[in-house]
């Protein structure tokens, strides 16, 4: 029997979703949880990499369970107390043996977090803190350049195993709460660091240091060199994977 979950973790002390031998990771934690349910090695398929950091609140994997018939009721509680307090299971229910956390994911949902003032005081893991103003008028109209489908080798690090550059983005935009600055991104997939390498790029647009064509021109060069450094892990959470 598949079962799907849906999780919501706190990356901080995680280096990344990956099972990694040796390495604190949140597939691995949720991997000995269900050892610890089921009394087996199960293998669990997530739809997402998430890196070292970086957070989550719909990540969605699956799982095939050594049982048959209708899942456990309130299958998720019963994994919960296995689990550190920053993993935790939102849901998890039965779907079909042709469903694929990754593989059937029609597009992935983003957001980072911007604290933007020169004098208050970052007390959360959850954003990167920028003392710059940041105006997000011409962030959003560099943003306009990254709809559709792109090759995005200038925003992908190295190390990245992805067969092809090309991503399609759906929507992407940055809107201001106060003193927080966010930037959501929704798009078929990410390259390594993508997400990342735009927002670091996209703060020198709106601190002023290249204008939006400057940065429809870094797109086109695809060439990782010529975009801004990579933003901390910390501001970044995997919003929600969508199916349909």
């Amino acid at each position: 029997m598949k079962i799907k979950l849906v999780i919501h973790y706190d990356g901080t002390r995680f280096m990344g979703w990956q099972r990694q031998p040796g390495k604190l990771t949140i597939q691995g934690k949720i991997e000995d949880a269900l050892y610890k349910l089921y009394h087996r090695n199960l293998k669990i398929y997530g739809a997402s990499r998430t890196d070292a950091g970086v957070h989550a609140k719909g990540q969605v994997a699956h799982f095939i369970a050594p049982i048959t018939g209708a899942p456990p009721k309130n299958l998720a509680h019963k994994i919960n107390p296995y689990l550190p307090s920053d993993i935790r299971i939102r849901s998890a229910e039965k779907v079909a043996d042709d469903f694929h956390a990754r593989e059937s994911a029609r597009s992935k949902r983003y957001e980072y977090v911007i604290l933007n003032h020169p004098h208050e005081i970052s007390t959360s893991l959850h954003l990167w803190w920028v003392t710059h103003p940041l105006d997000i008028v011409p962030m959003n109209e560099a943003c306009q350049y990254l709809l559709g489908s792109h090759d995005f080798s200038s925003f992908q690090s190295s190390g990245s195993h992805s067969p092809t550059p090309i991503r399609e983005i759906f929507e992407a935009f940055w809107k201001r709460e106060k003193d927080h600055v966010i930037f959501t991104i929704r798009g078929s997939g990410f390259l390594k660091f993508m997400v990342r390498n735009l927002v670091g790029t996209l703060t020198l647009v709106g601190q002023k240091k290249i204008t939006p064509l400057d940065f429809k021109a870094i797109l086109e060069k695809k060439n990782r060199s010529d975009a801004g450094a990579t933003a901390p892990a910390c501001g970044l959470t995997l919003i929600e994977i969508c199916y349909a």
